[in-house]
C-alpha cells in the first residue's frame, strides 16, 4: 500500500472515530438517560404507593412529561403493567440495564477518545522532520 492510501485510511478512521464520539454515542446515552429518569421516577412512585401509586405516576407522566420519549414510554407499559405480577424486580432490573448500557457506552467513547489522540500523536511523530 502506498503512503496516500495509508493517510486516506487513518483520515477515514479518524471521521469515523470522530463521529461515533460525538454524534452517535452522545444520542444513545441520552436516550439510555431518559429511561434511567424513567424507571427511576416509577421506582420512588412505586416504593411509596405500591401498585396504585405506580399506576397514578404512569397516568401522570402520560399527560404532563415533556420528553416525549418518556410520555412514550409511560404510554406503552400502561397496559403492560397489569399484566406483571411484582412489577418491583422489573422496574429494578430496568433501572440497571439502562445504567449499564450508560456506562458501557461512556467506557466505548472513552476508548475512541483516545484511539483519536493516539492516532494524532503518532500522524505527529510520523510526518514530523527529523531536528525539529
Amino acid at each position: 500500500m502506498s503512503r496516500s492510501y495509508i493517510r486516506i485510511i487513518i483520515t477515514a478512521l479518524l471521521i469515523i472515530l470522530a463521529v461515533y464520539v460525538n454524534i452517535i454515542a452522545l444520542r444513545r446515552i441520552s436516550h439510555y438517560a431518559l429511561e434511567v429518569y424513567f424507571y427511576d421516577k416509577l421506582s420512588v412512585a412505586y416504593d411509596i404507593g405500591g401498585r396504585k401509586g405506580l399506576e397514578k405516576e404512569i397516568a401522570r407522566i402520560k399527560t404532563t412529561e415533556k420528553q416525549r420519549l418518556v410520555a412514550k414510554m409511560a404510554e406503552e407499559l400502561e397496559g403492560k403493567i397489569s399484566l406483571i405480577p411484582d412489577p418491583a424486580p422489573f422496574i429494578d432490573n430496568s433501572l440497571s440495564a439502562g445504567k449499564n448500557r450508560i456506562r458501557a457506552l461512556r467506557s466505548l467513547r472513552i476508548i475512541a477518545i483516545l484511539l483519536i489522540m493516539g492516532i494524532l500523536l503518532l500522524r505527529f511523530l510520523v510526518n514530523r522532520k527529523p531536528g525539529k
